[in-house]
């Protein structure tokens, strides 16, 4: 029905209206700068303020549906969300400012603008990229360890490498993509949204995360997704062997 298939198309929307008001703001402020001392097409300014408060407006809208809809760490998600309905009332602030209190008020507004959309752009990227997503946000020293030693003849040192560098970044604290942990084994026994646990101790064939990799690249379900390269024939043997080693219950 209509109203089954209505709020994810919505929220998807997001994804694309997003860029609209960043292009608005961006144009209107190397405008302004352009016209700075020459009033020749400063009145565009005004028309792109009006552009940018509609479409933060429709923005903060479609974030707020699919929101409901996404598997986002809480905390994270109530500062992006947030900020988002801060940036649209700041939008229709700011062409307010332009359109009835003058010239020097209408910079202000902008100038406050730019700054409200320039953190609400940056706390979207770091929900879904996490926190690294910044070179002067990602952490410098050795990453904490993620797997505990326990599976016969394999160190755990062989397994910890391989979850940080393809897993831990969708699947870790800051993000749990699929409502899966994969940062602490604790976590990872847990069911994710499959309904199915991640990984089960001593069964690498019951291990949702073990039949994901293996799937073929162009399979929806292939984990890592298909922008990153797959786990290696030997990275996937080192990780069934891991988990094969684990002793249940543990």
């Amino acid at each position: 029905m209509w109203f089954e298939v209505l709020p994810p198309v919505v929220g998807n929307l997001h994804l694309l209206l997003l860029h609209l008001p960043v292009g608005f703001v961006v144009a209107a402020l190397l405008l302004e700068i352009w016209t700075w001392r020459d009033p020749a097409g400063r009145c565009l300014v005004g028309r792109l303020l009006a552009a940018n408060a509609i479409g933060a407006f429709l923005t903060a809208t479609a974030g707020w549906v699919l929101a409901a809809q996404g598997d986002y760490p809480e905390a994270a998600l109530g500062w992006h969300r947030w900020a988002g309905v801060g940036c649209a009332v700041v939008a229709v602030f700011a062409w307010w400012l332009r359109a009835r209190r003058g010239l020097l008020a209408g910079r202000v507004g902008l100038i406050l603008l730019t700054g409200v959309t320039a953190l609400a752009g940056h706390l979207g990227a770091t929900l879904t990229h996490g926190d690294g997503l910044m070179v002067w946000t990602r952490p410098t020293g050795k990453p904490e360890r993620v797997s505990p030693p326990g599976a016969a003849g394999l160190a755990a040192d062989a397994v910890h490498p391989l979850l940080v560098n393809n897993c831990v970044e969708c699947h870790g604290e800051e993000k749990q993509k699929g409502r899966l942990r994969l940062d602490t084994l604790a976590a990872a026994k847990a069911k994710g949204r499959s309904g199915e646990p991640g990984i089960v101790p001593g069964d690498p064939e019951a291990s949702e995360v073990l039949r994901r990799v293996a799937l073929p690249r162009e399979d929806d379900e292939a984990m890592p997704p298909g922008d990153h390269d797959p786990l290696t024939a030997s990275e996937r043997k080192t990780l069934t062997e891991w988990v094969a080693g684990l002793q249940r219950g543990a």
